[in-house]
């Protein structure tokens, strides 16, 4: 179900960097360009913004994934595994796991919460781990043990700390060889993930974006790093990294960086070696340009800063299409692209659909093309795009632009008296191609289903595709849609199936446990079943079923909202029923919201499950939005 031929691309360029013939890289020109002459926490946070976009392996074992990294960035000349943790040797088998092995977190997944972000599957600190040690390890800090340890096996030691005064319980102390590859690596996860910071949980760390570390902490890293300078092996493995995630650890790259973020020389400007060769320093890796969602006929602007130094010509820019979007220039001379160029990306009354392009940018002396993937959805009707940064007491929701409005009204309630949407009420995971996905209409009003549709995510990957419209049906109010695989040959299921889905490789009804169904209206994810953007058997070979409760579609996976049942139990297929409330309390009820697109709802309940709505206020009367 994985398309495989962009990691294999990758896998391919990266295979030049051999650990075992430490065959170094430079650097790429302009890469840490943003950050020149920054210092303390600016230069911490312009790192942050650099090192942060990249593109990881799933996490595990096989091709395109976790193991298949590690034969590329552990493996040493004679097939050993490069072990940090014991003298134990053992030897890559192909990208299978290694026996006795473990994919280890070197900065401990439970300090941020164990999210199955990028930072669990960042290669820049996982290593394959001797599994008796990273078992003793757990999740302690680093430290200097004291005393007699309570595990040593020559490399790894776990025992009280002592160093310094502050923190003298249970820790971790790696070999000397290998203490400042650790503190570059974890050095390197509160720079690239500064986000987190407020997900934190360690006796090393403060809830901070700087300067993060407690001052044992501090001091302890600090040493290490000093005592122990990055190797031609460590410089390697970076390279190595980078060739498969695109980013790269700028404490190995240069050393002395710490000292002006952490050490002797906070407070000063740091200056990179002046750049000699062509490059571009905005936009960065894997960027892209996202438009958001716009009414039809509505128009759409956005911005893509371009910004490099010694071209020797001039840049071209073009979309690969070129049916949908404009541009302010297509040209960019040299002395533009110096200065920095603010190009505007246009779009001007465009009918519904999604649209994707892809920018090029070539020319100027550049060793490579810059691709920017572009995409705008516009919906036929006025709509709110959803609920974010949503806290125990606050959450934002935010609507598309109704081009006539005079002003907004936003009314909020607590109890569940209406439905918002059409909801997912049934997912089945069923043996062999038993898989299917239940509708249910409770909104109040028959329901066209030529609006919506379904998507995947495969495998934690993130990303939803394969959008898969429903079809000119009307589903009544009141009642369940069964979308069955039509692969599937259980008789009861196909005689409760209300459509058949084309059952391919990457079908939305193609799914194994792992991988999350959206269902969109008008290119919208509006509910989702699973976990998105995270490596985890959340489904396999079982059935859920919506809780009657619940009133209103999610586009971020609740597991309480769902009832487990067991494989190919198919017994409530077509009974969903919603348990409305009797009457709704209103915390504010169309208060005025001006011409801004978004509004900030604060002083909320935790625990609370709350309806809003929005409307759009035109000179002749009201253009309500769905709940």
């Amino acid at each position: 179900m994985k398309n495989r031929k962009f990691i294999q691309i990758i896998l391919v360029a990266m295979a030049i960097f051999s650990l075992g013939s430490y065959l170094r890289a430079e650097v790429p020109a302009g890469y840490y360009y943003a950050a020149d002459g920054k210092s303390g926490a600016e230069l911490k946070t312009a790192l942050h913004q650099i090192v942060s976009a990249m593109h990881t392996l799933d996490y595990g074992s096989g091709e395109g994934a976790t193991w298949e990294g590690f034969s590329r960035t552990d493996r040493l000349d004679d097939g050993r595994v490069w072990d940090r943790y014991s003298s134990e040797v053992r030897y890559f088998d192909g990208y299978k796991a290694v026996d006795g092995m473990h994919i280890e977190h070197s900065f401990p997944k439970s300090w941020w919460g164990a999210y199955e972000n990028n930072a669990y599957r960042d290669l820049h600190h996982l290593y394959p781990a001797d599994g008796s040690a990273n078992s003793s390890k757990n999740n302690l800090p680093l430290g200097e043990v004291t005393g007699t340890p309570g595990f040593d096996n020559g490399v790894s030691k776990i025992g009280y700390n002592g160093f310094g005064t502050d923190y003298t319980d249970r820790c971790f102390e790696p070999a000397d060889e290998y203490k400042g590859d650790f503190a570059r690596a974890y050095l390197y996860v509160v720079t690239a993930y500064e986000n987190l910071y407020d997900y934190w949980q360690s006796p090393m760390v403060d809830n901070n974006t700087y300067p993060v570390w407690k001052n044992w902490a501090r001091d302890l890293l600090l040493e290490w790093h000093r005592q122990d300078p990055p190797s031609e092996r460590e410089m390697a493995r970076n390279d190595s990294v980078y060739a498969i995630q695109g980013n790269r650890n700028p404490y190995i790259d240069y050393p002395d960086l710490v000292e002006y973020v952490w050490g002797d020389h906070m407070g000063q400007a740091y200056a990179f070696p002046e750049e000699t060769a062509p490059f571009l320093a905005m936009p960065r890796y894997g960027e892209s340009v996202d438009m958001g969602v716009i009414l039809a006929g509505d128009s759409r602007s956005a911005q893509l800063e371009i910004l490099g130094d010694n071209l020797t010509s001039a840049l071209s820019i073009a979309w690969t299409q070129g049916n949908i979007f404009s541009l302010s220039a297509t040209t960019l001379s040299p002395q533009q692209v110096s200065d920095g160029y603010s190009l505007e990306i246009a779009c001007d009354r465009p009918a519904q659909g999604e649209y994707r392009d892809t920018l090029t940018i070539v020319g100027g002396g550049l060793e490579r093309q810059y691709r920017i993937p572009v995409q705008l959805i516009v919906v036929p009707s006025f709509i709110v795009i959803g609920a974010t940064d949503i806290t125990a007491s606050e959450a934002t929701v935010q609507w598309v632009n109704y081009p006539s409005a005079t002003d907004y009204r936003v009314s909020l309630w607590r109890g569940n008296t209406s439905a918002g949407d059409l909801i997912i009420s049934a997912y089945v995971e069923g043996s062999s191609y038993n898989k299917a996905i239940e509708l249910y209409n409770g909104t109040g009003a028959p329901v066209d289903l030529s609006a919506y549709s379904l998507r995947i995510e495969s495998n934690g990957g993130g990303s939803f595709y394969n959008d898969t419209p429903l079809g000119n049906a009307v589903l009544q109010n009141g009642e369940t849609w069964l979308l069955l695989n039509e692969q599937s040959t259980d008789a009861t299921l196909r005689a409760k199936a209300s459509q058949m889905i084309p059952g391919g490789e990457d079908s939305p009804l193609n799914f194994n446990g792992n991988d999350a169904v959206a269902l969109c209206r008008n290119g919208i994810i509006i509910d989702v079943v699973g976990f998105a953007g995270e490596i985890a058997y959340w489904g396999q070979d079982k059935t859920l079923y919506r809780q009657s409760r619940v009133t209103h579609p999610s586009a971020v996976y609740d597991p309480s909202e769902w009832t487990e049942a067991p494989k190919d139990d198919f017994s409530q297929l077509g009974s969903f029923a919603m348990q409305f409330d009797a009457e709704r309390e209103y915390i504010c009820d169309g208060e005025s919201a001006g011409l801004g697109l978004e509004y900030r709802f604060t002083g909320l309940r935790p625990l609370t499950r709350y309806t809003y709505r929005v409307d759009a206020v035109t000179p002749l009367r009201y253009r309500c939005c769905g709940i």
